[in-house]
């Protein structure tokens, strides 16, 4: 099938569309993707990118992209991370959709982190070429633009709600990411019949692995070391939800974005369109601390609730033998720094920096215990953040600090302990409680974690779905 992809943000950031994209190259399908030039989440171009250069048309994961000049969203704020999203809006519609006029696609898919104008282009799109819509809905909008503290764009609700209605109206299905969206989604005028059930999925690498204490292998010097090294400047992933980092929709533990062009690493030389994926890159890990160790992987931002985690690591503070890791990046990360220092956590408490997707598989199999954080909001119960899946599929137990969906998934399949968002005493108790427990029992967690990731996340059996869909869009009169 032909199928064209819709997203503001796209590889060499790091979010699960990156992943889908390639999948659907690997089985055979012949893939478009219009999109931004890459700026997320630091808010500058990346190496190779910008406004004069360009590159306007190139090469990833097999399929041809396409982009759109846009303003990058800067060092923050309301209204740059508004303009930001409108730019993409307005030149994907003006510019990216002309680009595809007598062309014929199967499909068109939306890959709708925030924000929902993601769905205008797609629109645009179908105007042109008659190809139906999926729209992937990772972020509810307008709950989203309040979701961390944004008061100040709650006089948009209304007119973001209708906007949000007009776009699902014009959309022939709308796909859920978590269950949790579809009562929303039917307030919002969806008939149950457009709306589809389509969790997030890990990527292929990860999975259980054994990995020998002492540091891994250095890395090769060939096409995938140095296609890793490229990929591992950025940031941790997340989704960009209007004023915040979001809730991990993407799917990002503790991968970094890389700065170099898709087809192009002028650092290296290396062309990313040869070079093999991130799953087969060779990096080394960090050194780590004996004990019993609990590790947060991921965006280090608003949503993600660091004051919580470090009130419990204070809690914990006697427990030597319980370390905290944290492996990524984000906004609130020169906060956690300081923090650590004034509460003295030094001892306890770690950050270990931005590493690429590809050492994620290797470091998660010398954790005891994998741990996800989110505020207390209303949106963030209906959501499962993205990293869940991706600590299920490496068979590791999961501390879930958070409440609804994603504490549901971990709670039913009896892979962790979950806990309520924004208690350091219950998340201390958790830590404190996994830790205590018998290497049996911990093992017997991971194992049913990894059924559960294989029995409802599974990647293959994500894009077979979206496969039938696509087909089953064509049979309608």
């Amino acid at each position: 099938m032909k199928l064209l992809v819709v997203t503001q943000y796209f590889h060499p950031e790091n979010f699960r569309v990156n992943d889908l994209v390639e999948g659907m190259v690997a089985r055979g399908h012949e893939v478009t993707v219009l999109t931004g030039l890459p700026n997320y989440p630091t808010g500058r171009w990346f190496e190779g990118y910008g406004l004069r250069r360009g590159p306007w048309r190139e090469t990833a994961f097999g399929a041809e992209v396409l982009r759109v000049p846009m303003l990058a969203r800067g060092p923050g704020g309301g209204l740059r991370l508004a303009l930001n999203f409108l730019s993409f809006a307005l030149a994907g519609v003006l510019l990216g959709a002309p680009r595809l006029r007598g062309r014929r696609f199967d499909a068109i898919f939306v890959f709708e982190v925030s924000p929902v104008t993601v769905g205008l282009p797609a629109i645009a799109a179908k105007r042109l070429t008659g190809a139906p819509i999926l729209f992937w809905v990772l972020d509810l909008w307008p709950e989203s633009l309040t979701a961390a503290g944004g008061a100040s764009l709650r006089r948009l609700l209304r007119p973001a709600d209708a906007l949000t209605r007009w776009i699902y109206r014009r959309c022939d299905r709308v796909l859920a990411q978590s269950r949790g969206f579809l009562v929303r989604l039917r307030e919002q005028g969806v008939p149950d019949e457009r709306v589809r059930y389509f969790p997030s999925w890990a990527e292929s690498l990860y999975r259980p692995v054994d990995t020998p204490e002492p540091a891994p292998p250095k890395p090769r010097d060939d096409a995938a070391t140095a296609y890793a090294a490229a990929s591992s400047a950025g940031a941790g992933a997340a989704g960009p939800v209007a004023g915040h980092e979001g809730p991990d929709p993407s799917g990002g533990a503790g991968a970094t974005q890389g700065r170099a062009g898709a087809g192009r690493l002028p650092a290296t030389g290396v062309d990313a369109t040869a070079a093999p994926s991130l799953a087969q890159a060779c990096v080394p890990l960090p050194e780590l601390p004996d004990g019993f160790r609990v590790l947060f992987a991921g965006n280090i931002g608003v949503a993600q609730d660091f004051p919580t985690l470090l009130a419990a690591a204070e809690r914990l503070r006697e427990r030597r033998d319980i370390q905290w890791l944290i492996a990524g990046d984000g906004r609130m990360r020169p906060w956690v720094q300081a923090e650590i220092e004034r509460r003295g956590l030094a001892s306890t408490v770690r950050l270990l920096g931005s590493l690429p997707m590809s050492s994620m598989p290797a470091l998660f199999s010398r954790a005891d215990a994998l741990l996800v954080t989110l505020r207390d909001e209303p949106i963030f119960a209906l959501t499962i953040p993205g990293k869940i899946q991706s600590y299920l599929a490496c068979a590791r137990p999961v501390i879930a600090a958070l409440a609804g969906e994603g504490a549901r998934v971990v709670s039913e399949a009896q892979a962790g302990l979950a806990c309520p968002p924004e208690d350091p005493a219950a998340l201390a108790a958790a830590v404190a409680t996994l830790a205590d427990l018998p290497d049996t029992e911990r093992r017997a967690m991971g194992d049913r974690a990894r059924a559960c990731y294989l029995g409802e996340f599974d990647r293959e059996r994500a894009f077979i779905r979206l496969e039938q869909w696509v087909r089953e869009l064509h049979e309608l009169p």
